[in-house]
């Protein structure tokens, strides 16, 4: 008991030594055993993460993907791609049909080429050929390119008249009208009929036949490097997507032009401008001060007639080619590349030339996998037309053959000459100005169109004697002489036409390409 004295004379002490380790040693094991918790927790929440991310970030091709690790199961694996290969051969079958039925379309127009020298670039596809001007690889041999070259003169012609219209260039290409005088045989009677039917009704502005002609002869461009000019085959194969193009315009033209005989009878009386692709989507808007046509339009035509006679005969004698230098840099090639800002995207946004054979040359499906598919090219014409059958003209552009997806309109109103107004009744203080423009938001602007009729006679545009009012009796002229119904109109829309199906660019072997549905 005497050795134990002391420590009961100080147990309080041991005993709060004791407590104070025994909490320490309790306080340090729950840290330890509250922080292995947390990691496994941590650990188990990251790993959900990485399973939901999975799920959520499956890529349409998922034939290629890691087995089951993208999907939560091999059941939902199977069943997605099923569901994708499914849509992929719906996808190969419209394809398919859609362009089986503009095949014949897009041949070059009018039987121009030779068969034997069409089928060497009849079966490339321009998208799929790579732009390099520093290299000849893969060039079409040098003398069906030089057949190309020596068709063409005589072809602008032809397509020139094949509307009606004066071949005007005459003077300064030294090609002659060749092709035939365009009759109707089976409605033509007797010969004036005939010669009727042979007189151009529509005039088409000289300044834009030499801008297809010197497209169509003169390749001194696109970093062609060619001392004689003949063409690359690149530039071949985009000549034909003009052509055709070109040649689907004029169908319209033709279409909504076949009922006349004489000029006053056509809706499209003008071609002031054709303008296609990238040329189409940059070209300054229709101004109201200086329409095309008309005293201010006249002006302007004929400085662009000069101009273009005068950048015609530099290219003629070996001038205006981009080409001088023996290499071209990666940025200049891009510039240089004729599907550079030619098509558009849905967003009626031009594509640069990178971007697009990028996508169409992808066998991964994304956001521009569109491009393999369709062409979306801009086009914009200036007419001057019967403002009474502009409707007429719209609905000939939706039924053509290469349907014109119109997105735009723009309408030039001028004065009213003083007989014009006479014609309506005597009516004056008639008037017409200002632009109207509709666009594919169905909003229009500008244009005014108001005739002053203090007998309550006149509303609208006076097409006829159903335009005026007022059961008083009035004098009119002709309708189809009234020159004041000609006003320039400006459509801006959009040709689409289909590539050749490519099974790899949705991710199949062209073994898997299904059959087109009957027709």
């Amino acid at each position: 008991m005497e050795k134990l004295k002391p420590l009961i004379k100080h147990h309080f002490w041991i005993l709060s030594g004791v407590v104070v380790l025994a909490s320490i040693g309790v306080g340090v094991w729950s840290w330890m055993a509250a922080g292995d918790l947390i990691n496994r927790q941590k650990s188990d929440i990251l790993s959900a993460e990485t399973k939901a991310k999975n799920v959520t970030s499956v890529r349409a091709e998922v034939a290629d993907a890691a087995g089951p690790s993208v999907h939560p199961n091999d059941e939902t694996l199977a069943g997605m791609t099923k569901e994708i290969d499914s849509g992929k051969d719906e996808v190969l079958a419209a394809w398919t049909k859609l362009f089986s039925e503009q095949k014949d379309l897009l041949s070059w127009p009018g039987n121009v080429m030779d068969p034997n020298v069409a089928k060497h670039f009849d079966s490339l596809r321009p998208e799929q050929l790579k732009f390099d001007p520093n290299s000849s690889e893969g060039e079409v041999r040098e003398l069906f390119r030089k057949q190309v070259k020596t068709i063409f003169p005589r072809f602008l012609p032809a397509l020139v008249t094949s509307v009606r219209a004066k071949w005007n260039a005459e003077d300064v290409t030294g090609e002659a009208d060749k092709a035939p005088s365009v009759v109707a045989s089976d409605e033509a009677k007797d010969d004036m009929e005939k010669l009727m039917f042979s007189e151009p009704i529509v005039d088409w502005a000289l300044s834009d036949q030499m801008k297809w002609y010197d497209l169509t002869t003169n390749f001194k461009r696109n970093g062609n490097q060619s001392v004689d000019g003949t063409p690359t085959t690149i530039q071949v194969v985009y000549l034909k997507e003009n052509l055709v193009l070109l040649n689907g315009v004029l169908e319209i033209i033709k279409e909504a032009n076949k009922d006349a005989s004489v000029p006053s009878q056509a809706a499209i009386r003008e071609i002031n401008s054709i303008m296609i692709g990238k040329e189409a989507h940059e070209a300054k808007p229709l101004e109201v001060d200086n329409p095309a046509g008309g005293a201010g339009g006249a002006m302007a035509d004929a400085e662009g007639r000069m101009d273009m006679m005068k950048q015609y005969m530099e290219n003629m004698l070996g001038g205006g080619n981009d080409a001088n230098s023996t290499t071209v840099s990666a940025s200049d090639a891009e510039k240089l590349d004729p599907a550079h800002l030619r098509y558009i995207d849905k967003d009626f946004k031009p594509i640069e030339s990178s971007k697009y054979r990028q996508s169409v040359s992808s066998n991964q499906l994304g956001p521009d996998s569109w491009m393999s598919v369709v062409k979306r090219v801009p086009v914009r014409l200036r007419l001057r037309v019967d403002e009474r059958r502009i409707g007429e003209i719209l609905e000939k552009c939706a039924n053509a053959k290469i349907p014109l997806e119109v997105r735009q309109i723009t309408l030039i109103g001028g004065e009213l000459p003083a007989e014009a107004v006479s014609t309506l009744g005597e009516k004056k203080g008639s008037s017409r100005k200002g632009p109207s423009v509709a666009g594919s938001d169905g909003g229009g602007s500008g244009e005014s169109m108001t005739i002053s009729d203090d007998d309550g006679g006149g509303g609208g545009g006076g097409a006829g004697p159903a335009g005026v009012g007022g059961g008083k009796e009035q004098t009119f002229k002709s309708p189809e002489f009234n020159s004041h119904f000609l006003v320039p109109l400006e459509i801006y829309g959009v040709m689409k036409f289909y590539s050749a199906p490519a099974p790899e660019a949705l991710g199949r072997t062209p073994e898997e390409t299904p059959a087109a549905p009957s027709l």
